[in-house]
């Protein structure tokens, strides 16, 4: 029987970052695709501010919400991240990898933002690596699902 679907709405990161602390324990899998907001303004203003000369908006990180995850990991579920990166820079994507404790990140160059296509590399923790060519974003999907299952299989 398939899963029940559910849809939780949120405005911030905050609260996205509350959603799926609260949902992932009754979960197998979490593929993150991407960061929601990597900042956010420190002061949020109420009003209209004038305009008078020029502004600085000072910006905060907002909460990593697969770091947070990987603290209430149970050993039977897994997760999946993704690495958008300068063209190249594996080196980031495997700190994540390991930092995280991730199942499974996708390096993903920025190059790839605006376009219907993707050139991933899957990055495992025991060291695997495996690159594609460029394809659509939604052919790449349908491998993400099939690798994502393959780490069910490993347990």
């Amino acid at each position: 029987m398939p899963a029940a679907t559910i849809r939780i709405d949120v405005e911030t990161a905050a609260q996205m970052h509350q959603a799926v602390l609260a949902q992932f324990p009754a979960h197998d899998l979490l593929i993150m695709a991407a960061a929601v907001a990597d900042y956010r303004p420190r002061q949020i203003h109420s009003a209209k501010l004038p305009r008078d000369g020029t502004l600085t908006i000072e910006c905060e990180p907002t909460e990593d919400i697969l770091a947070a995850v990987s603290q209430i990991k149970r050993s039977d579920q897994r997760t999946v991240g993704f690495s958008l990166e300068t063209e190249g820079n594996l080196a980031r994507a495997k700190e994540k990898l390991a930092r995280k404790r991730l199942d499974l990140i996708v390096y993903n160059s920025i190059g790839t933002l605006d376009s219907d296509q993707i050139e991933p590399v899957l990055l495992w923790p025991d060291g695997r690596r495996e690159e594609f060519t460029a394809l659509p974003k939604e052919d790449f999907a349908r491998v993400l699902i099939d690798r994502a299952a393959q780490l069910f299989e490993r347990q």
